[in-house]
C-alpha cells in the first residue's frame, strides 16, 4: 500500500515536472520568437497615439485661431457699440433741449413777435397816413407818398406769415419726443446687448485659456510618448531577460522535482 502511494506520488511529481519543464521551454520559445513582434507593436501603438496627439493639436490650433478671430471680431463689436450707447446717451438731453425749444420757447417767441407787430402795425398806419398828407401839400419838393405796399400791410402780411410755424414745431416737438422715446428704447436694447457681448467676450476668454491648457498637455503626453518609444527596445530586452531568467530558473528547480519522482517510482 505504502509503495503504490509513494509511486503514486513520484508519477505525479514527474508529471509536474514535465509540465514544468514544458512550460519553461515554451516560454523561452515564445520569449524570444515574440519579443521583436512585441517591440514592433508597440512601436504601432505608439506611433499611432503620437499620431492622433498631433493631428489633436493641429486641430486645437485651428480652433485657438478661430477664437481669436472671433474674439477680434467680437472686441470690435463691442468698441462699436460702446461708440453707439455714448452716442444716444449724449443725444438724448440734445432732443430734450430741441424739444423745449420747439414746443415752448419758439411758438412763445413767434407769439410774442405777432404782438409786438400788431403794435407796430397801428402805428405804421398812423405813419403812412401822415406822410400820405404831407407830401400831398403843395409845393413840396417831394414826390407824392404811396408806396405799392404800405408798412402796416406789410407787418401784417409778416405777422400773417407766421401764423402756422407755432403749429408745425409743435408737430416738430412730437416728432422729436417720439423719436426720443425710440431712442431711449434703442438704447436700453443696446445696453442689452452690450451685457451680452461682454458674456462671450469673457466664455472666448475661458474657451481659448481651456484650448492652451490642451495643447500643453497633449504636447506633454507626445514627449512623453516619444520617450517611452525611443526605450521600447530596451525596455522589452530587459523584461524578455527577466523572463528567460525566470524560466530557467523554473526548468533548473523542474529537473530536481523530476529527480525526486524518479527517485520515488524507483525506490523499492
Amino acid at each position: 500500500m505504502k509503495d503504490n502511494l509513494r509511486r503514486s506520488l513520484g508519477f505525479v511529481l514527474v508529471t509536474a515536472a514535465a509540465l514544468g519543464l514544458v512550460l519553461a521551454l515554451v516560454g523561452l520559445v515564445g520569449i524570444w520568437s515574440y519579443k521583436n513582434r512585441v517591440v514592433r507593436l508597440l512601436d504601432e501603438q505608439i506611433g499611432l497615439a503620437v499620431s492622433v496627439l498631433d493631428t489633436t493639436s493641429q486641430g486645437l490650433s485651428v480652433a485657438g485661431a478661430a477664437l481669436q478671430t472671433t474674439q477680434s471680431t467680437v472686441q470690435t463689436l463691442d468698441e462699436t457699440i460702446q461708440v453707439l450707447a455714448k452716442s444716444i446717451t449724449d443725444t438724448l438731453p440734445v432732443l430734450d433741449s430741441l424739444s423745449n425749444i420747439l414746443g415752448t420757447e419758439l411758438p412763445q417767441t413767434i407769439v410774442a413777435t405777432q404782438t409786438s407787430l400788431k403794435a407796430a402795425q397801428a402805428s405804421a398806419k398812423i405813419i403812412d397816413d401822415a406822410l400820405k398828407i404831407l407830401t400831398a401839400i403843395p409845393f413840396l419838393p417831394t414826390k407824392p407818398y404811396n408806396p405799392q405796399v404800405p408798412l402796416n400791410v406789410a407787418l401784417a402780411d409778416v405777422s400773417s406769415s407766421l401764423d402756422g410755424m407755432p403749429a408745425s414745431f409743435r408737430s416738430m416737438e412730437g416728432d422729436l419726443q417720439k423719436t426720443n422715446a425710440n431712442l431711449s428704447l434703442v438704447q436700453k436694447n443696446v445696453d442689452q446687448v452690450k451685457d451680452e457681448v461682454a458674456k462671450v467676450h469673457t466664455s472666448l476668454e475661458q474657451a481659448n485659456t481651456i484650448i492652451t491648457q490642451y495643447q500643453e498637455s497633449a504636447s506633454t503626453l507626445k514627449s512623453r510618448l516619444e520617450q517611452f518609444r525611443r526605450q521600447i527596445p530596451k525596455a522589452v530586452n530587459v523584461t524578455a531577460t527577466i523572463l528567460t531568467l525566470f524560466f530557467i530558473w523554473l526548468a533548473v528547480a523542474q529537473v530536481g522535482l523530476l529527480t525526486q519522482g524518479l527517485e520515488l517510482i524507483k525506490k523499492e
